[in-house]
This record gives structure tokens, sequence and C-alpha cells, in this order.
């Protein structure tokens, strides 16, 4: 397994939510391809979500619409955030900390 904490993330979850259809959302087609590997060895059920077939509009409707989102990816992380979806952030960057955990990131300084 490449990644220990993203495993052991994806094993809580499902433990807290046996019968949700799960749904995997690569930042990177290709580089994530080895990870979704692993996951789907917890998740057997584990579809694949192609972004790069769809427009950005239906990607941000497909994780507004997220009944849960786990992500290390940030731009995924301020969609999850913005639109109010339950999210366990994977910390790999600083500015995960910064701009998520610690909520320093305020939406209203958007031009």
């Amino acid at each position: 397994m490449r990644n220990k904490e993203v495993v052991d993330t994806c094993r809580q979850i499902v433990k807290s939510y046996p019968n949700a259809v799960y749904i995997y959302f690569p930042a990177a087609i290709g580089s994530d391809d080895l990870l979704f590997g692993d996951v789907k060895k917890i998740i057997p059920g584990l579809k694949f979500y192609n972004r790069t077939e769809k427009g950005l509009l239906e990607n941000i409707s497909f994780l507004k619409n997220a009944k849960f989102v786990l992500a290390a990816r940030l731009h995924v992380l301020l969609v999850a955030q913005y639109f109010d979806v339950p999210f366990n952030a994977v910390i790999y960057q600083e500015k995960i900390k910064k701009i998520i955990l610690d909520k320093t990131f305020n939406y209203s300084e958007l031009p």
C-alpha cells in the first residue's frame, strides 16, 4: 500500500458507512491509479470517476452532491468545504492545514 494514511482512513469510513456507494475521484489521472488499486482492495465495489471526460461544472456538481469527500488535493477540498459537504482531508502539504483545517481561507475575499 502506497499511502497508509489514505488506506487507514478508508477503512474507518467504510466501517462508519458500510452501505454507502463509493466513487473514486482522482486528482491526477494515471498517477492516482495506483492508489485506486490499493483502495479498491478495501472497497471492492469502488467506482472510478474520470473527471477528464467531464466539464468543470459537471465535476463541481458531482462534488457538491457527494455525501462525503476524502481528498488530499486543495481544489477538491475547497469545493467540498464551500458546499458544506462533510470531508476528511489527507494532509500532505502545509497549505491544506492552513486553508482547510485552520479555516483561514475567507471566501468573501474572492473577486
